[in-house]
């Protein structure tokens, strides 16, 4: 129900923001916010995980992303980094899981 409603006040807020209801405003984000998810703790299998981290990891890869923008980098090593960070939370996520067993 918390969705739904936040994607209506979206819609609104894009409509007003735009003057029109664009169907694809945030095209080519998936990368960005498994990113998100994986940075604030959520497991890839599935199961763990929480809105907090997901708060978190959207903030950090926002921070980085803004940084990489003001360093004038080039997007495609945005994009780069942003793979990057991800395989990193993977494989920091597989170690832990690891040793809990």
């Amino acid at each position: 129900m918390l969705c739904g409603l936040a994607a209506g006040f979206n819609g609104i807020i894009i409509s007003g923001w735009l003057g029109s209801a664009p169907a694809n405003p945030a095209t080519a984000y998936e990368l960005t916010i498994i990113a998100a998810a994986v940075i604030g703790g959520a497991n890839l299998a599935g199961g763990v995980g929480g809105a907090a981290g997901a708060i978190i990891g959207c903030v950090l890869i926002e921070v980085i992303r803004n940084g990489t923008v003001l360093a004038r980098v080039d997007p495609y090593w945005q994009q780069t980094l942003v793979g990057c960070i991800i395989v990193a939370a993977v494989l920091v996520d597989r170690l832990r899981s690891m040793r809990n067993g």
